[in-house]
């Protein structure tokens, strides 16, 4: 559906370079190992409800209706089967139709609950990570970076902390480039700031297979949104994604089993997204 579109980016040509940039906050982030599809290059992939389960608000975790639909954990396994039903309808005999048909199911079921035992023990991949590096906290370390960057830039950094426990979702009003209005969060009739850029940062850390037969590969990136902070005007959204980390691995185990080199590196990578960041928010006329 999306391949043949443009990716959304920021146009820098329609806001001035801003003297002060107010940051908003959002949840802790918690790194996970999953099956499914998150596609990180699309900034709506940070904003509408995909990234929602990588994040951890104070007192608990978001609820499941904020999130359904978007781990795919078995879905590879269903369209195997479905793939084994048709070429199983399509033979000429009724029996060669039925036998075909339940062999299709069969290792379909077989792979789907591989998955989801899998899944399961991947409930204790933050863990693994916070064990592989004790004291890292990657919001905190994402905030201070890019305020230290655009200050180097002699901007003026405030933060914004009422959003500290929201799910990651636009701030204010915006729509998109065919008119049609996005999704907004709690905080859409909230006032306006008295800041020259409203700018909205959220960073997913993941190590994601498509399917239940493929490899975990890293998938790095902050989405980022920008508003101006005294009408609230929407300036536009853009996706960065880190290409540094080249680690795979064909399972889950051996990504836990390699964890203390498999996720400095993802950290090392979402760090290096930062002045990227940093010179969109700063990069107006």
């Amino acid at each position: 559906m999306l391949s043949g579109c443009a990716t959304p980016t920021i146009d820098s040509t329609q806001f001035t370079r801003p003297k002060t940039v107010a940051i908003v906050d959002f949840p802790d982030v918690k790194p996970a190992a999953i099956i499914g599809f998150v596609n990180v290059k699309w900034p709506q992939a940070y904003f509408l409800g995909s990234a929602d389960p990588y994040f951890v608000p104070a007192g608990g975790q978001f609820s499941a209706s904020s999130v359904d639909g978007h781990l795919l954990v078995g879905t590879a396994a269903g369209a195997l089967a479905g793939r084994q039903a048709a070429r199983a309808t399509n033979t000429s005999k009724t029996g060669g139709t039925l036998a075909g048909a339940g062999v299709g199911l069969a290792v379909s079921a077989l792979i789907d609950a591989g998955a989801q035992a899998t899944q399961k023990k991947a409930e204790s991949y933050p863990a693994e990570v916070q064990a592989a590096m004790p004291g890292v906290d990657i919001r905190t370390e994402v905030l201070g970076a890019l305020r230290k960057s655009l200050e180097a830039k002699g901007i003026a950094v405030s933060m914004l902390d009422d959003s500290r426990n929201l799910a990651p979702r636009l701030r204010w009003p915006a729509t998109a480039k065919d008119g049609k209005p996005i999704e907004t969060g709690e905080l859409a009739n909230s006032p306006p700031v008295e800041a020259d850029i409203v700018a909205q940062v959220v960073p997913v850390v993941l190590y994601a297979s498509p399917g239940p037969l493929n490899n975990y590969n890293s998938l790095v990136g902050i989405g980022l949104a920008l508003y101006e902070g005294r009408t609230r005007k929407f300036l536009g959204w853009q996706a960065f994604r880190s290409e540094q980390n080249k680690l795979w691995y064909a399972r889950y185990d051996s990504l836990v089993a390699d964890i203390r080199q498999a996720a400095p590196a993802q950290h090392a990578a979402l760090m290096s997204l930062i002045p990227q960041v940093s010179d969109a928010i700063s990069g107006g006329k």
